[in-house]
């Protein structure tokens, strides 16, 4: 698992900088192209989780999660010390430090809602699907927004977001696994942040591209 967290890190980091310079990039050409490298690894990454581990660490996470979530909804000191605790995290196995910044906005503003292993094995679906059998549909919806003004989230930043759930999934995995403890309560609430990350981005890009989910 650790090589599977490190890889996905760097995965992260290099789908953030590609969108990043896609979306500065002033010629259509290159920006494609780094558009498309990004859906390759990131399909890539997808293709070496093993689901029945995914699942058997989902299911974990989720139970102790259940007993956890009033504590970070009540409890102001805990919340904030586990957002702190998450920021370190993510800056010790490597995310760009801009990057660490905005998927910190992102879960400073979680509402801490639990979320089902169906939602979550459908979001991860549904990412697969997006970056092979609908990339050009997607690629041409990040595209069409580059440059331009919206109130929108930033399509290429929601796409972002999609993979640094992922993650931070298997980063919370891997450092129960190191600490020798599968009920750890913070490495439960960064996964469960961390699906609920990617499915929250997975939905918002499936209705940027106007597709339905099977």
């Amino acid at each position: 698992m650790k090589n599977l967290s490190q890889e996905s890190c760097s995965v992260a980091n290099r789908v953030s900088l590609s969108m990043i310079f896609a979306e500065a990039s002033g010629q259509r050409v290159q920006a494609q192209v780094l558009v498309d490298e990004a859906f390759e690894i990131t399909a890539q990454l997808l293709y070496d989780i093993n689901p029945i581990e995914l699942r058997d660490w989902f299911e974990q996470f989720s139970a102790v999660y259940k007993s956890l979530q009033s504590t970070l909804v009540d409890d102001p000191l805990t919340w904030s010390r586990f957002l702190a605790k998450t920021c370190d995290r993510l800056h010790r196995v490597g995310l760009h430090q801009k990057t660490i910044a905005v998927v910190g906005d992102e879960l400073a503003r979680w509402d801490r809602q639990p979320i089902s292993l169906d939602e979550y094995g459908s979001s991860l679906d549904g990412l697969a699907a997006l970056v092979t059998d609908y990339s050009q549909v997607l690629g041409n919806a990040i595209e069409r927004q580059a440059g331009s003004e919206s109130v929108r989230k930033r399509r290429a930043l929601v796409y972002s977001h999609s993979v640094c759930g992922i993650m931070i999934f298997l980063v919370a995995i891997n450092e129960a696994i190191e600490q020798g403890d599968p009920r750890s309560t913070d490495c439960a609430a960064m996964a469960i942040f961390g699906a609920n990350l990617t499915r929250i981005s997975v939905d918002r890009l499936y209705e940027v591209c106007e597709l339905s989910r099977v």
